[in-house]
């Protein structure tokens, strides 16, 4: 899927004769804080007869992402993005009925998006102040132990063994400040709900971003 998807990416930055406003086009980076209420939100066990299980991981996260976005107004623009938020724990477990040993052993869930957005600028001379939605499709892999009087086992549950696959929508407010002729540096916030497993809350990011606006 990914590769359809930059793929895309690369005939939406080419479909030059779409808009008078494509030499605008925006090509923004970011990184920052995510956080998801659902990443610790898993049954693990903790009882010798049915073993020990670690799912979950800490809710606080990291996001990071690339968007490309074309003007189809002064105030309108489409874009592409992809980001992926990484949430992970430290795992140290000595248990004295099984002979397993594990100190201090991380272990990660990996949350990607690859999103479409519509977004609408409010600007003025130096500034430019968004607010954009959007849908997303989801691909995420967990990284998971397991232990029990048989052994212990390691495992990364994956779209490609397990089909683990989402989609939902989005909902995001943006600051950015113009910094010198093509680059704005600013702040952004987006709450990602995954509609197909209930409405859930899967992200709420506040990250730095970079903004490059060809002219």
């Amino acid at each position: 899927m990914y590769k359809y998807f930059i793929v895309t990416i690369l005939l939406f930055i080419n479909c030059r004769v779409f808009s008078q406003y494509t030499n605008k086009i925006q090509i923004e980076i970011n990184y920052g804080f995510n956080f998801n209420p659902s990443a610790d939100d898993f049954f693990e066990t903790n009882s010798p007869p049915n073993g020990y299980t670690f799912y979950d991981k800490n809710t606080a996260g990291t996001i990071s992402g690339l968007e490309v976005r074309l003007p189809i107004s002064n105030s309108m623009s489409f874009g592409l993005a992809y980001n992926q938020a990484i949430h992970k724990r430290s795992v140290s477990f000595m248990p004295n009925n099984i002979p397993i040993y594990i100190d201090d052993f991380t272990i990660r869930n990996f949350y990607n998006y690859y999103q479409f957005i519509a977004q609408k600028d409010f600007k003025r001379k130096n500034h430019i102040t968004s607010i954009s939605l959007g849908l997303y499709y989801q691909r995420v892999a967990f990284q998971d132990i397991g232990a029990s009087t048989r052994g212990i086992s390691l495992e990364e549950r994956t779209f490609k063994n397990d089909r683990l696959e989402e989609g939902g929508a989005l909902l995001g407010f943006q600051y950015s400040r113009k910094i010198d002729t093509h680059f704005y540096l600013g702040v952004r916030s987006r709450i990602y709900s995954t509609l197909s497993s209930g409405a859930n809350i899967d992200g709420i990011t506040l990250t730095p971003t970079l903004t490059y606006h060809f002219k």
